[in-house]
């Protein structure tokens, strides 16, 4: 990800620019179809985990006002480990 400093930096006409560090996110979507039962039509049991290996990455939020410098890049964390489970029904 790439954040510029669109205030003109110290002087005033720089495009400074900063670079925050790349991150790879694992994700996890396992689902299985139920027999049909008169109760329903269809049936699907899920499980879904987003960022499973607990990677630890940061995204640009802003820089630091006034001065323009870019050196001084704030940054929020990336989300824990989210884990979910369901069924879906048609009837």
């Amino acid at each position: 990800m790439n954040v510029i400093d669109t205030s003109g930096g110290p002087s005033g006409t720089c495009n400074c620019q900063m670079d925050a560090p790349g991150f790879f996110v694992t994700h996890l979507l396992v689902s299985c179809d139920l027999p049909k039962t008169a109760l329903y039509k269809k049936a699907t049991l899920f499980f879904d985990a987003y960022n499973l290996l607990n990677t630890n990455y940061y995204e640009p939020a802003f820089l630091t006002p006034g001065a323009g410098n870019v050196d001084a890049l704030f940054v929020s964390p990336g989300e824990p480990i989210n884990v979910f489970g369901g069924v879906t029904l048609t009837f």
